[in-house]
């Protein structure tokens, strides 16, 4: 029974070595400094570097400078695509513990101003019925006045055309267009 017990532990301890990522320094803390209009979390998830688990048997993060410069032009792509073309990485800090095999990271955020929704126009959807298409028009995920997410845009344009496709156009065709509206924005 205690050799079973003495080979799974070091069946496991093998397992873990192999399972090390390239590098040698763990990310320990991943943070960010103004970040408002975005939620954090959704954030962190779309860059390569990561947070190491507080959990010891967790998944361990390294730290790589190329993913971490990649990671800076990821995040400026993260918040155009949600409608802050204007935001910039103003700044970042690493900082290694006393031992040198961790770093707590701080990226520093200037948002700048979103590109908001001036307006939503649907045109070409007389076949649908006037209860449907005023249903549509309250579900749809973009809204007026809120920033111009792409995400939101796809997904109204998708449910824009499935009403069509629900009532007897198979076919059809939805096009979004989108101009400047008088800011420039």
């Amino acid at each position: 029974m205690r050799s079973r017990v003495l080979a799974c532990a070091l069946l496991a301890l093998a397992f873990s070595a192999a399972c090390k990522e390239e590098g040698s320094i763990k990310v320990h803390r991943l943070s960010f400094k103004g970040v408002k209009a975005v939620d954090e979390g959704r954030l962190k998830t779309a860059l390569a570097t990561r947070q190491s688990s507080i959990i010891p048997w967790g998944r361990k993060y390294y730290f790589d400078r190329s993913r971490f410069d990649g990671d800076l032009k990821r995040i400026q792509a993260f918040y155009a695509d949600r409608g802050y073309p204007d935001a910039r990485v103003t700044g970042f800090d690493v900082k290694l513990n006393d031992k040198q095999d961790q770093v707590d990271i701080t990226v520093s955020i200037a948002e700048g101003e979103p590109v908001r929704v001036a307006a939503i126009d649907f045109v070409g959807f007389d076949e649908i019925p006037a209860a449907h298409l005023a249903q549509l028009k309250k579900n749809i995920p973009v809204k007026v006045g809120a920033p111009r997410d792409r995400q939101l845009v796809v997904a109204t344009h998708e449910m824009a055309a499935n009403e069509l496709k629900d009532h007897g156009f198979p076919y059809a065709k939805v096009a979004t267009a989108e101009d400047n509206g008088a800011d420039g924005k």
